[in-house]
């Protein structure tokens, strides 16, 4: 942790002018991407959560337009006969994403189709926009929380050039273009950790860790609610709890009993009780696990003829694994110093606390590994299951720590003090350098697509089809396949 300074530094010019710079980047990166390089949403899986967000908003209870034929099977078994299509209700999706966008959307008047039409010169569809600034706001959320946890941890130097890292992360905004809920899980985790954090810091210091592991626990269930895969991270959070907190196992058990208390309910309504299954329609994402697709199986009105292969299930396990291993650069954001994360694993760090931790996060990826293998990862770094991002800003911290010590160890003379810094200067350089060198090419490109309305994710995504020319030409009682 940081050393306190004196109040007068509070008033330092050079540091009000850095901190002035990071909001103008910040601001500057964040109207980039929602209006010169945002072509729309870009993940099918958030176009589903963004239309059951809208159903939600229009009154319409936790329904989806989106008619997966598995779904109608196993809700026929169930109640043994075929749900209404007007409100079928969602088995796929965890429950938070989308009753946020719901939130918004409701703040939005999403029911007054009239003022949300598209002109005849628009290919961008502005909802989509507001969808992809709320996953912006997440994610500024989630550089605010990295910082403030990183400084505790380590100070604020380190903590300064991870969120320079985060904001100059292309695959961050990514996602938070995509309409994925990446962004909203790297909040919740973020906040989680640094609840966690000072539960760490109260048991070093024979302290009653309960309620910040109270809170820890609650943003852990949120970010269960938010992706049914991050499940696998509570696993190794509950198993650390149970070996570092003591008394070992109350709080772990503890901890179970939250996750129960949040989860289960939730389950009995959303999965149990249409489909008689506690894992919904959802279950059947393991396909994409064992080498096959979940597509063709979801498509299927008769499941249980179809071949689990479950024969092969191991082998597909390892092949994604070491598929993560070689993809963890680009998975972790392409973030030069997040793998180096490993390097510190091995070195023996002087505070208790700080050694612990690293443990923790070590812990939850393992697992959070297992679990995208299982359920697998096809679409590489943006792929839905991608939960190797949520890691990446406390593994660039031990990152940066790890080449600061190194860096220290130089023995600079101090006619180079200078150069005191030099090596996260590098290191941000090094990182952002795709991200900004693209920047004026992609202003260049959204200036001219302006003319043209914008250009859309075409193919397949073209909303001025669904928005005006598909309306325009059928019935709202109508099913399109």
């Amino acid at each position: 942790m940081s050393t306190p300074q004196n109040s007068g530094s509070a008033y330092d010019p050079a540091k009000i002018i850095r901190r002035a710079i990071f909001f103008v980047c910040l601001l500057g990166l964040s109207t980039i991407s929602l209006y010169f390089t945002f072509q729309g949403l870009s993940s099918p899986r958030a176009m589903e959560q963004a239309q059951i967000g809208r159903e939600i908003a229009r009154g319409n209870g936790y329904t989806t337009k989106v008619i997966r034929p598995v779904a109608l099977w196993q809700m026929k078994e169930e109640s043994e006969d075929y749900p209404s299509l007007e409100s079928l209700p969602d088995t796929y999706h965890a429950p938070l994403n989308p009753c946020i966008y719901a939130a918004v959307l409701k703040a939005a008047d999403v029911s007054d189709s009239k003022t949300w039409r598209m002109p005849p010169q628009s290919n961008i569809y502005q909802l989509d926009r507001v969808i992809a600034l709320t996953c912006v706001i997440f994610f500024l959320v989630s550089i605010g929380v990295n910082y403030l946890l990183v400084a505790r941890i380590f100070d604020t130097n380190i903590a300064a050039t991870v969120a320079l890292l985060m904001l100059f992360c292309e695959l961050m905004w990514s996602f938070s273009q995509s309409g994925l809920p990446q962004m909203l899980m790297l909040m919740l985790f973020s906040c989680a950790m640094f609840f966690t954090w000072r539960a760490v810091e109260n048991t070093e210091e024979n302290r009653s860790a309960l309620t910040p592991i109270l809170l820890s626990g609650i943003f852990m269930c949120l970010l269960v609610l938010t992706h049914w895969i991050t499940l696998w991270v509570y696993v190794g959070y509950v198993i650390f709890a149970a070996v570092y907190f003591k008394p070992r196992g109350i709080i772990a058990a503890l901890l179970v009993g939250i996750l129960a208390v949040c989860v289960i309910p939730v389950v009995y309504f959303l999965y149990v009780s249409p489909t008689g299954s506690a894992f919904g329609t959802a279950y059947y994402t393991i396909h994409d696990g064992l080498g096959l697709s979940q597509d063709s199986i979801m498509r299927s009105l008769s499941p249980a003829g179809e071949d689990l292969g479950l024969q092969g299930l191991l082998l597909n396990i390892l092949a994604t694994s070491l598929r993560q291993i070689s993809e963890l650069h680009n998975n972790l954001g392409a973030i030069l110093v997040a793998p180096l994360f490993f390097v510190a694993l091995l070195h023996p760090f002087k505070r208790a606390s700080l050694a612990s931790f690293r443990w923790l996060i070590l812990i939850m990826w393992i697992f959070a590994s297992l679990g995208m293998s299982i359920y697998g990862l096809r679409n590489e770094a943006m792929d839905p299951n991608q939960i190797h991002i949520l890691f990446a800003p406390l593994m660039a911290a031990y990152g940066l720590a790890m080449v600061s010590i190194l860096w220290a160890r130089l023995d600079l003379p101090q006619s180079m003090y200078a150069l005191r810094n030099a090596h996260l200067i590098g290191i941000v350089a090094i990182s952002a350098g795709p991200m900004l060198l693209s920047i004026p090419q992609d202003i260049k490109r959204g200036l001219r697509a302006d003319g043209y309305g914008g250009f859309p994710h075409w193919p397949p995504y073209l909303p001025s089809v669904y928005n005006r020319t598909l309306a325009d030409n059928t019935d709202p009682n109508e099913i399109v396949i």
